[in-house]
């Protein structure tokens, strides 16, 4: 063990590393090349160049959707278990179990 490897080296590979975000770059699916992930969220996450729609999380389309991001959320009311009190050879509310797990 020298001092070149136990020294020199890290303070070299410390200076020579840059702080990059991982996101930097896209690799588009289609054709391979690298897009510059601005450019594909300035283009609503479509890649310029081969026109591939990337997937876009739900916050991100109703931000692009409405004006300045602002929306309200509307809370959903209650479902009733069984509303047509349905019968069968098995109760409805059972099977509602059974298809839930």
């Amino acid at each position: 063990m020298n001092w070149i490897n136990n020294v020199v080296r890290p303070k070299i590979r410390s200076i020579l590393r840059r702080e990059t975000p991982e996101n930097l770059w896209i690799k588009c699916p289609e054709t391979g090349s690298l897009v510059f992930y601005k450019d594909v969220e300035a283009n609503q996450f479509v890649i310029p160049s081969s026109n591939y729609h990337m997937r876009i999380s739900a916050p991100s389309r109703l931000k692009t959707m409405f004006d300045a991001g602002e929306y309200e959320d509307i809370a959903l009311p209650e479902v009733q278990i069984d509303p047509l009190k349905f019968r069968d050879e098995r109760r409805y509310i059972d099977r509602l179990k059974d298809a839930r797990t």
